[in-house]
């Protein structure tokens, strides 16, 4: 089973794409493919986590172009420094990996976006987005098991259709 985990606070404008990529391809009614949306990451996705054959994260991210998407491998925290906050994927991976012995290959689809005040709808730019990333996360899902490689460019801005 292939794990989507889309998480974000569908309250807070463009934080609510993550939730909305992975509904969307939940409804694709892939098979072998099981998704979660979540206000937040917590411990307690480490077991079905460990019981993938790859995970897919989606989230709201600040810090690129608008209405960009970014898709990243991730690895589990180097078990040798602190664990520190489990709302992160790399965190997670990492206790999925020391408490049930396995830590699936996992990737992080990111979706930039702008507005993130409590009460506002998404921006375009980020609903725009979301399709590219729903591209994205189909794309990763169809992706042979046995690769960790990046199908696409870093970020990607779907509006002009080329890398940046």
């Amino acid at each position: 089973m292939q794990l989507v985990i889309g998480y974000g606070n569908e309250m807070r404008g463009d934080d609510a794409i993550g939730p909305r990529v992975a509904r969307a391809v939940e409804a694709l009614n892939l098979p072998n493919v099981s998704t979660r949306v979540v206000f937040q990451l917590t411990p307690e996705l480490a077991e079905p986590l460990a019981r993938a054959s790859r995970a897919v994260f989606v989230d709201a991210a600040l810090g690129g172009p608008a209405g960009s998407i970014d898709v990243r491998p991730l690895e589990p925290l180097d078990l040798r420094t602190p664990l520190g906050h489990l709302a992160q994927p790399p965190s997670l991976l990492a206790l999925a990996q020391a408490v049930f012995g396995h830590a699936p290959p996992a990737w992080i689809v990111r979706i930039f976006g702008t507005t993130f005040d409590l009460g506002l709808a998404p921006s375009r730019d980020a609903e725009q987005a979301a399709l590219a990333a729903v591209d994205a996360v189909v794309s990763l899902l169809s992706q042979p098991l046995n690769t960790h490689d990046d199908p696409h460019p870093h970020p990607h801005d779907p509006r002009e259709g080329a890398p940046r």
